[in-house]
């Protein structure tokens, strides 16, 4: 044992200590020189770093799951175990045990992130569960914090919600839900026949929909039907639990309105900017209903466009070429429909006018109205895209 005392009592202070080696040097006392590595120890505990950590469970089904961890403990070795049970007990292995389980997972040594993973079976269908692993050794043990919380799938209930007909094309999207059970596959049968629930196979088409979650909606876009034929359609979910079929549904295509390649022209014998704005379907869009809006004369339907050129008018002359308008001065034009973007990426929209004012609407939201964000002519933003009276693009 080595010892250096040192006391200041007063004015300067100082101290050096030093050793005279049989070589006949003569340093200080340093313990962090190579040199005199492993002269000079003091004993100290060490500080080892060990971590247990509870994980997401993983591939859960109707009566087990897997649960999941992560042990860190290098120079170390501990006896890992995992409890589970309705309920979160914290430390109280009885109580884990008691309630659910308990189950040695194994024994590791000096390991870094050690993946710890456990199948629990035997559990009972859609009920909630939670879980925690715990480390010991003969000088301490650890409990990781929080417990995991998991809830086993049981055997699904499915509904179907009816058919959605949205306009003549032939084509029909058929609505359900999940409503109980946890995960399952979901399959719509459908055709011009009821066959009943029961066999997937006894259907004209089966479309598997995909794996759904409790309570999540579901659909499926189908086409191929006649107008004026009664169709049927029923949901089946099924999972390692069991399986359920929902009540069989009729419905008919929609005469409804036939679409058409063109865009309708509404021309009006008045002039007036407010006229333009096209904000909550106000302006030319009256609520809805061009053809009733002040100075209407008339509307035909935009195809090729004079000269073959589309939507490029030059001049008074292709205005009144086209029916709707009889003037060459002093007047307005609407031109309405619905655009279907048939390829992903980005669009640009580009007007270009003489002095004339030109603005471009698109309903981003899809719900049926204009709307612009600030109101107002000019504010290009929201869904009024574009509106002045020189050339310009806007993606």
């Amino acid at each position: 044992m080595f010892a250096v005392t040192h006391r200041e009592g007063g004015g300067g202070a100082g101290i050096q200590a030093r050793f005279r080696l049989p070589s006949g040097d003569y340093p200080n006392i340093k313990p962090g020189d190579p040199a005199q590595a492993g002269m000079w120890s003091y004993p100290i505990e060490p500080s080892l770093r060990f971590t247990l950590d509870n994980l997401s469970v993983s591939n859960v089904t109707a009566g087990a799951a897997y649960l999941n961890g992560e042990l860190y403990a290098p120079v170390q070795r501990y006896d890992v175990y995992v409890y589970w049970g309705r309920s979160d007990h914290g430390t109280n292995k009885s109580a884990w045990i008691a309630d659910g389980g308990g189950a040695y997972v194994g024994s590791y040594t000096n390991v870094s992130d050690a993946p710890l993973t456990y199948q629990a079976t035997g559990l009972d269908f859609t009920t909630n569960y939670y879980y925690t692993f715990y480390a010991s050794n003969a000088v301490e043990e650890l409990w990781p914090q929080p417990a995991m919380e998991f809830e086993t799938f049981g055997v699904p209930t499915v509904t179907n919600t009816g058919a959605t007909i949205t306009r003549f094309d032939g084509r029909a999207t058929l609505n359900g839900a999940l409503t109980a059970g946890g995960n399952a596959d979901i399959y719509v049968c459908w055709g011009a026949e009821d066959v009943g629930a029961g066999d997937t196979s006894a259907w004209e088409h089966v479309v598997f929909v995909g794996t759904e979650t409790t309570l999540a909606p579901f659909s499926t876009r189908q086409g191929g039907m006649l107008y004026g034929v009664p169709y049927y359609y029923a949901c089946f979910a099924t999972n390692s639990a069991g399986s359920d079929w929902s009540a069989v549904t009729s419905f008919i295509t929609g005469k409804g309105t036939l679409y058409t390649n063109a865009l309708r022209h509404y021309g009006y014998h008045v002039s007036a900017q407010a006229d333009m704005d096209l904000n909550n379907n106000g302006g030319m869009m009256n609520g809805g209903d061009p053809a009733a809006f002040p100075g209407f004369y008339a509307q035909a339907l935009l195809t090729d466009g004079p000269g073959g050129r589309g939507l490029d008018f030059d001049g008074d002359g292709d205005f009144v070429n086209a029916g709707v308008v009889t003037k060459y001065d002093n007047y307005e034009n609407l031109f309405l429909g619905y655009l279907y973007a048939f390829q992903d990426g980005d669009y640009q929209f580009r007007r270009a006018s003489d002095d004339d004012q030109v603005g471009i609407w698109l309903d981003l939201d899809q719900n049926g109205v204009f709307e612009s964000s600030p109101a107002g002519l000019g504010s290009n933003l929201g869904e009024q895209l574009q509106w002045d009276a020189d050339s310009e693009s806007r993606s």
